[in-house]
């Protein structure tokens, strides 16, 4: 018993430190013969070809959440850039895939020379704005938070697999993502 521990034991040690012993029969049984090899490649090769679809489509979906929810973190800016400057902020959808959020001076919810740009931001591929209902595509917040009432509404998002994520705006400026 305590031979075959210690040979055991004398393994693990030879293939952990890379010693080459001149026992043949050890020889052999340290390597993988090439159909053990062909076969471990041939099963990773499955497991990749049923497993990459769900990859892409899983990516498809992480891009849909990230574009949606950067907007409403986009949206709640505004709204907290209108208290804190004490002006207008106005959101400017300009579909299939732009927004630009900006201090809207005279509030006329339309971006006119020298007013200031906060956020231009351009949505990533696969992911476009499809549905609009803010008249004119553009939504405003007043000094005090609160959004004009031609700027309640949605605006919905959809990715290349045809799924979507809506953002809605309230009279009261919540703003909650489905």
């Amino acid at each position: 018993m305590e031979k075959l521990v210690f040979n055991h034991a004398r393994r693990f040690f030879i293939i952990l430190v890379g010693k080459f012993s001149n026992d043949e029969d050890e020889i052999r049984q340290r390597g993988f013969s090439l159909i053990e090899l062909a076969i471990v490649v041939a099963i990773i090769g499955v497991v990749a070809l049923v497993a990459l679809p769900n990859m892409i489509g899983w990516r498809a979906e992480r891009k849909l959440e990230g574009a949606a929810r950067n907007c409403m973190a986009d949206m709640q800016l505004a709204k907290l850039t209108a208290i804190r400057e004490g002006e207008g902020v106005a959101i400017l959808f300009i579909p299939p895939n732009k927004y630009k959020i900006f201090l809207d001076a005279n509030n006329n919810g339309a971006l006119d020379g020298g007013e200031k740009v906060i956020r231009d931001r351009t949505i990533s591929s696969g992911v476009s704005i499809t549905n609009i209902t803010f008249p004119g595509n553009v939504t405003h917040f007043y000094s005090r938070g609160l959004p004009a009432l031609a700027g309640i509404g949605r605006v919905v998002f959809t990715n290349s697999n045809g799924n979507s994520r809506t953002i809605f705006l309230n009279s009261v400026g919540r703003l909650r993502l489905q």
